[in-house]
């Protein structure tokens, strides 16, 4: 004669589920939190290649001994590069810079750290971001710090902006480093293709 199997504690069942489940949350939580200080470290790389790109682009190669301007044009290149490879191994955790340059801060992303005089922009525009803003998904992980052009004081001997057939320096400079983003942005993509 077989006897029946014992009926199974429902209120342990429960219990063994619900401990199971906040385990299974608490390692979430976890896994989440290593993730975003992997994201986070990896970002101050990016924050090194970006000084040294908007230093390169200031730099004067006369005066500081560097190597001709084609030479500077190509580190600027390869800088840009890197860059670019490590921004797409961040897209590969959802991880996306802001892109704010020519733009207007969005007080909820950028921190303004430097006023510029300059008439070679609208007032309010980002000139330069100092420290790149990222978001994971639809989150901020780290805020933007940015540089605001703002309206020169009367009599600060700042030259009216020109009529757009010999851009000033500003507008130069934001050219240049558009044409280099792109250029970098080609060479990223015969890279990844083979």
């Amino acid at each position: 004669m077989t006897t029946p199997p014992p009926e199974p504690d429902l209120d342990f069942l429960k219990r063994r589920c619900a401990a199971l489940a906040t385990r299974m949350e608490r390692l979430k939580d976890e896994h989440r939190d290593e993730k975003s200080r992997l994201l986070f470290s990896l970002i101050s790389v990016d924050d090194a290649l970006l000084r040294t790109r908007a230093w390169l682009a200031r730099v004067d190669p006369e005066a500081s001994g560097l190597p001709p301007g084609e030479v500077v044009r190509q580190l600027l290149d390869q800088v840009g590069s890197v860059g670019e490879l490590l921004q797409l191994r961040l897209r590969e955790f959802d991880v996306r810079p802001l892109r704010l340059l020519d733009g207007h801060p969005d007080t909820e992303v950028a921190d303004v750290v430097e006023l510029w005089p300059t008439r070679e922009a609208e007032p309010g525009t980002v000139l330069e971001e100092r420290r790149r803003g990222f978001l994971l998904g639809a989150e901020i992980l780290r805020r933007a710090e940015v540089v605001v052009a703002v309206e020169p004081p009367p009599g600060s001997g700042i030259p009216a902006p020109r009529d757009g057939k010999e851009p000033g320096r500003d507008a130069r400079r934001a050219r240049s480093h558009a044409r280099s983003a792109r250029s970098t942005a080609r060479r990223v993509r015969r890279l990844q293709h083979g």
